[in-house]
């Protein structure tokens, strides 16, 4: 399952931009635990610029403004607006490069359901939505995926696959840099057959060898 879901992000969001993930929640319990999961991952979380926190404090009734974003530390009630509010401005923060989705309620399943579109609509970065729930919430994950919105539907799998896409991008950050001369080839490689072709058991084992694989 981590696999799939990991290519299919890969396939969306590689070259998306840089960026750490900046994570809505309507749980603030959950965005603590979003928050662990993902630094465990060596997931990057983003810093949001303070013009960001400030729209979304502007925007919305809640108490405070942070990534990851309780959505529901206002007054009770139907909070999808208010999330709606800040994945729309962390979509347009530059230190964004992913957004995220968390949720455990079975409430407002429609509004919740919404709102992903319109997240994906704006299309500044890359959105993702995890939404753990069991039973009560597979209509609306089903609903999502048949829509396009990438939905996952548990926070391990989520992390696994943010994992793989920030460790992507930076074997490409990597592979772009001049690659530094790392002096005279071992002697072991220095007796490969200059035509190429195959190694035999021997060849290689000493060519891993030589360079400390």
């Amino acid at each position: 399952d981590d696999l799939h879901m990991s290519a299919e992000l890969l396939c969306r969001a590689a070259n998306g931009p840089e960026g750490g993930v900046a994570a809505v929640s309507q749980s603030g319990g959950y965005c603590s635990i979003v928050a662990d999961t993902l630094e465990g991952a060596g997931v990057p979380l983003a810093v949001p610029a303070s013009a960001t926190l400030e729209r979304i404090m502007d925007q919305s009734p809640v108490l405070y403004a942070g990534n990851p974003q309780d959505s529901a530390s206002g007054p009770p009630g139907n909070n999808a607006p208010h999330t709606r509010t800040a994945l729309l401005a962390f979509q347009d923060d530059p230190a964004v490069g992913v957004t995220l989705y968390a949720e455990t309620m079975y409430m407002y399943q429609d509004q919740g359901h919404m709102l992903q579109k319109d997240v994906v609509a704006h299309g500044r970065k890359p959105h993702v939505v995890c939404w753990q729930g069991g039973r009560a919430t597979e209509p609306v994950i089903e609903s999502l995926r048949r829509e396009g919105v990438l939905t996952f539907d548990s926070l391990a799998a989520t992390a696994s696959a943010l994992s793989a896409l920030y460790r992507y991008r930076t074997l490409v950050a990597q592979s772009a840099e001049p690659v530094q001369s790392a002096g005279p080839l071992p002697a072991a490689a220095r007796k490969l057959p200059r035509a190429g072709g195959l190694l035999d058991d021997e060849q290689a084992k000493a060519l891993l060898r030589a360079f400390d694989i």
